[in-house]
């Protein structure tokens, strides 16, 4: 056991995938973009936040920061809180638990609203001091808080602009842009998926499932997410 590990978070996977088609394209998520998210900031040391719904902590540990703080965000909140105490926080991708997501994409709107929030809350106010040399600073920390702002953030914003920009300044060439973006991504998302689907460890689904509604996932993250 290592005394530097404050915390653990599990691997959590949709059992609802069947439901609908929000519950299935969140299902390629999870397993994609998160599970395998994760094992690779793990393993780079920037590892942000255990899941709420499947994580362990050291009790001396939680201890020492108090608990929870009471507000939204309360899984990242803590894991940052436990990170600037010097403890390290890890992914454990064989520690599988499943989940119900959101199945109408009402649902799904309203939990990323609220996760959105969460990241504004507490990465971007009340956590902002891992930006500046202090006692809190750390390099692994401070890069873990840019990385996200910057994907979650950033990224999006430029995505508008992108997009006005291709409406306003290429209009002509508009619906050849937007056919070979969704060509392209559709096939990385394969390429991903596939290679992941050799080192995935949550057993309980048939892979040729999800293999129809990749090509969807483009429009999920590109438009919806």
């Amino acid at each position: 056991m290592d005394s530097k590990i404050g915390g653990v978070g599990g691997n959590v996977m949709v059992r609802n995938y069947k439901k609908s088609l929000a519950a299935t394209l969140q299902a390629i998520e999870y397993y994609d973009t998160i599970s395998i998210g994760r094992v690779v900031v793990s393993q780079l040391g920037i590892y942000r936040i255990i899941s709420g719904a499947f994580g362990a902590f050291r009790a001396d540990a939680i201890s020492q920061i108090q608990g929870w703080d009471i507000g939204p965000g309360l899984d990242g909140d803590i894991s940052v809180k436990i990170r600037k105490m010097g403890y390290k926080v890890k992914f454990a991708s064989d520690a599988v638990c499943l989940t119900n997501a959101p199945d109408t994409f009402r649902k799904l709107a309203k939990q990323r609203l609220r996760w959105d929030k969460s990241l504004i809350r507490f990465r971007v106010r009340k956590h902002r001091d891992v930006f500046y040399p202090s006692q809190h600073f750390n390099f692994s920390s401070f890069f873990s808080f840019l990385e996200n702002i910057t994907y979650n953030i950033v990224l999006n914003v430029k995505w508008y602009i992108y997009f006005i920009d291709m409406v306003f300044n290429f209009p002509h060439e508009l619906s050849f842009i937007l056919t070979m973006n969704f060509f392209l991504y559709t096939c990385t998302n394969y390429f991903k998926f596939l290679v992941f689907s050799l080192y995935r460890t949550e057993k309980n689904t048939s892979i040729s499932y999800f293999l129809p509604y990749i090509p969807l996932m483009v429009i999920y993250f590109g438009y919806i997410i």
